[in-house]
């Protein structure tokens, strides 16, 4: 019994890495369905780029060609404008330290990244440092799941305190990256109009038809 009693840290210890580990997979998989619309615009995107490409080999009327590629552009504009125009820094910042002191984390400290600039897109990170038990780690990632914002749990890494714990429960120093995505309203899609009007300048070459079989 008094083994048992000794190792009962281990045991808990095991558990508790098993629970947060469940939990942080949850999360992860709650955060992807958050960023659903991410892919989504970037296939249609993909899509509508095949599109506008079609009509630049094909259409051999320079003004229809400009007029269509147009309208494919703006419909990707549209599209990348799905993604709020405006993420602001103090809001987030608050909503993860709320959180964290909701459930009664230690020594937060938080940290705003650079923008990361994707195409239509602008990439933010938020690092945070903080401490506390599994359970408060488990009851901080479903609370921030919840959040209507697209908060990403990009990274998470633990590790022990170092220094001599008196309470029953594991406390651990965590360093966690968030992200977050807005729309880069200073991106504008190319249309290509330059290099279709120089393709008129020469002669046209329309797509060969392929010779159908005698009956």
């Amino acid at each position: 019994m008094n083994s048992l009693l000794k190792n009962l840290h281990v045991f808990i210890l095991i558990y508790a890495a098993a629970v947060i580990y469940q939990a942080y997979d949850e999360n992860e998989k709650s955060n992807m369905a958050l960023q659903e619309k991410l892919p989504q615009i970037q296939s249609q995107i993909q899509k509508e780029r095949k599109e506008k490409q079609n009509l630049e080999k094909y259409f051999k009327d320079i003004q229809e060609a400009k007029d269509r590629i147009e309208l494919v552009a703006q419909k990707l504009e549209k599209l990348q404008k799905k993604l709020p125009e405006e993420v602001s820094d103090a809001e987030n910042l608050n909503i993860i330290r709320t959180i964290a002191e909701s459930v009664n984390m230690k020594n937060i400290l938080l940290s705003p990244g650079e923008d990361k600039i994707n195409g239509f897109y602008v990439a933010k990170e938020y690092r945070l440092k903080t401490t506390g038990t599994y359970l408060q780690f488990l009851v901080f990632l479903e609370k921030l799941a919840q959040q209507e914002r697209i908060l990403n749990v990009k990274s998470v890494s633990m590790e022990k305190e170092k220094e001599a714990q008196r309470g029953r429960f594991v406390l651990l120093n965590s360093e966690l990256v968030l992200e977050t995505f807005r729309h880069n309203k200073d991106y504008k899609e190319d249309r290509g109009i330059e290099a279709i009007e120089e393709s008129f300048k020469g002669p046209v070459t329309l797509p060969k038809k392929g010779k159908k079989g005698k009956g």
